[in-house]
């Protein structure tokens, strides 16, 4: 006897209302195994990453880069917050 036989034999033996979770407990089961493949299948593809425009993006070109104001910063033995 294989597994779903046996499983067949126990849902078999159950009251409808207990049948009913066991269906509901299946589906489940086969609605996050499609999610967790259809998630694998989509991380495993070249065509699912950022998009182009979002990787062509070089930021905003009136606004200073962030480093260029570096040399500027106390180091912090001179923070007066410390």
């Amino acid at each position: 006897m294989n597994l779903a036989q046996k499983v067949c034999e126990h849902v078999n033996a159950l009251p409808e209302p207990a049948v009913q979770e066991v269906l509901d407990f299946i589906e489940f089961l086969t609605n996050r195994l499609a999610q967790t493949k259809k998630y694998a299948d989509a991380s495993q593809t070249a065509d699912n990453r950022w998009p182009d425009i979002i990787l062509s993006f070089e930021g905003v070109p009136d606004m200073p880069p962030f480093e260029q104001d570096r040399a500027h910063l106390l180091s912090p033995s001179e923070d007066p917050l410390t």
